[in-house]
């Protein structure tokens, strides 16, 4: 049987815990008011029936693991379940194709209740030989089904199992000759072919991984050497996966990239153009554990598919958008709003995002690159190209900001006294706060680069003004118990709260949000018809 990871083996009898085009891990399961649902990890649904039209009966809860033993138990493999297609075995069961309702149903109705039979008959334990046995309404199991990523950690072993030999997993496919070669240097994602759906000659991801994956494990278990999970709970139980060997800092991956680039894109002549941006590439590989994370569809350069008009290819996305849309996991302004929102930035962050960064910001990363100056750079540097030289002087050039201002320019105490008759003001531990936000934010490389001077941490709570050692008044802007006319500038006592607790909640401070927490009442007596009649909640 050959695999679609490029490995010959033998004849196998695990498969996949999802059959692609008929089974689905559905919210149909017991959970819907199970007295006791037994939390399992094999559940397959079989609804797949449900592209021929409504369902008539219930779907049935298929146990994958439990048939998968039984099967092996009886002298059977994969084969017994599963037929092979172009070399590649199937993941529907006895069939390659849906062709119609009627045929699908009597596979299983053939196949399933006969087994069954033939196995009681044997005085051996088996399975349902009824309708309602199979098609239930509330069955007693809930799904713990998670899914399993092949990170850094995984992929760093498998390396080293496989001797470096890249091509027992990768491979490439030429149209022409219609047959799967291999090339170094030219290793890729396997998603950026194998999608959610099959897409010419390319199975879905997710049969490619288990024919690929799974069979792979089995054919070194069958011949009594180390092998990974041939089980669906080895691979998608949250509780098994932490018995799997963790790299702590597994190598970079070897594919040629650049430790540093220059993201530039030649502009139309006679438009302005920006300047260009030096990206240290390996210091991002850290923070991510695939390629995919930023190169989602190939690893091509950005521009290929992203120009500047925008292209069919890249979805006409433009390359502006596809570097700096909010909303995108995969631009880098999308990458480090994700950042933002973690909760030791997101008191200063998470408001002003919704708008996008500030466009002062843009010289954060756009900046005038020197000349490569190959005697300014360690000699192990020598070999890199100009443009890699000239983006590594650039980084070098920029000064980390990882303080604020002298202490003693930092008042330590604010009192917050407006507009109140019921409640005393509140004392502002502010140098307590502004060092317990810098010691959050010390260890961030994107904060350090990012915040140009010593005073910018301070615009978290002193925003729309200069970055200043004595900034305006909150009262300047946010006027009065009411406020104005501008809805962007609510009064001063609902800016106050807004800031403060809103702050206090998205970074998950759990003291200081109530009234009392702040304040003290001026006079805990008065009657409650008086404070409602001077709005003071």
């Amino acid at each position: 049987m050959k695999l679609t990871g490029a490995r010959w083996v033998s004849p196998l009898f695990v498969v996949t815990i999802a059959l692609a085009g008929f089974f689905s891990v559905a919210g149909l399961l017991a959970s819907q008011g199970a007295a006791q649902a037994t939390a399992r990890v094999d559940i397959l649904v079989i609804d797949g029936m449900t592209q021929f039209g409504a369902l008539t009966r219930p779907a049935v809860v298929f146990f994958h693991d439990t048939h998968q033993k039984a099967v092996a138990e009886a002298g059977g493999n994969c084969s017994t379940c599963h037929r092979t297609k172009d070399e590649t075995l199937s993941l529907l069961f006895a069939r390659t194709e849906n062709d119609s309702r009627e045929q699908v149903m009597k596979a299983y109705h053939d196949n399933c209740i006969a087994c069954h039979k033939e196995t009681k008959a044997a005085g051996k334990e088996t399975g349902p030989v009824t309708c309602g046995q199979c098609h239930r309404e509330r069955p007693d199991v809930e799904n713990a089904f998670s899914k399993i990523a092949f990170d850094r950690s995984l992929h760093f072993r498998h390396v080293q199992d496989d001797k470096n030999k890249c091509e027992a997993c990768h491979h490439s496919y030429n149209e022409q000759t219609q047959q799967r070669y291999y090339k170094k240097g030219e290793e890729a994602s396997c998603f950026y072919c194998h999608g959610k759906e099959p897409q010419g000659k390319a199975a879905p991801s997710q049969s490619a991984a288990h024919n690929s994956c799974v069979l792979c494990h089995k054919g070194l278990a069958d011949k009594n050497e180390k092998a990974g999970p041939v089980e669906c709970a080895g691979c998608h139980s949250a509780e098994a996966r932490k018995n799997i060997k963790v790299v702590e800092e597994p190598p970079r991956y070897t594919r040629n990239q650049p430790d540093y680039s220059l993201m530039q894109t030649p502009m139309p002549e006679g438009r302005p153009r920006m300047e260009p941006v030096p990206f240290a590439h390996k210091a991002h590989e850290d923070y991510e554990q695939s390629c995919r994370a930023c190169h989602h569809r190939s690893l091509e350069a950005c521009n290929t598919c992203h120009t500047i008009a925008g292209d069919k290819k890249g979805d006409f996305v433009n390359l502006s958008s596809a570097m700096h849309q909010v909303a995108a996991q995969e631009s880098c302004v999308g990458c480090h709003t994700r950042q933002q929102r973690a909760p030791e930035c997101a008191g200063c962050h998470v408001a002003p995002l919704a708008s996008g960064p500030d466009k002062g910001s843009c010289v954060s990363c756009h900046q005038a690159v020197p000349p490569a100056d190959r005697s300014a750079v360690p000699p192990e540097m020598a070999q890199l190209k100009d443009e890699q030289i000239a983006a590594f002087l650039a980084l070098e050039k920029r000064r980390p900001v990882t303080g604020t201002y002298p202490q003693d320019d930092i008042p330590e105490i604010v009192v917050m006294n407006a507009f109140s008759s019921q409640y005393q003001g509140s004392n502002l531990p502010h140098r307590k706060i502004v060092n317990t936000l810098l010691e959050k934010m010390r260890d961030s490389n994107l904060a350090s680069q990012f915040h140009r001077e010593e005073g910018l941490m301070c615009a978290g709570c002193h925003h729309n003004s200069p970055v200043s050692k004595k900034p305006p008044r909150c009262t300047s802007c946010h006027a009065g118990v009411g406020g104005g006319k501008d809805l962007a500038k609510p009064g001063a006592v609902a800016a106050y709260h807004q800031q403060c607790i809103g702050c206090h909640e998205v970074m998950g401070i759990e003291k200081a949000v109530g009234c009392t927490d702040c304040h003290k009442e001026k006079n805990e007596n008065r009657p409650l018809t008086d404070k409602i009649l001077e709005n003071d909640f």
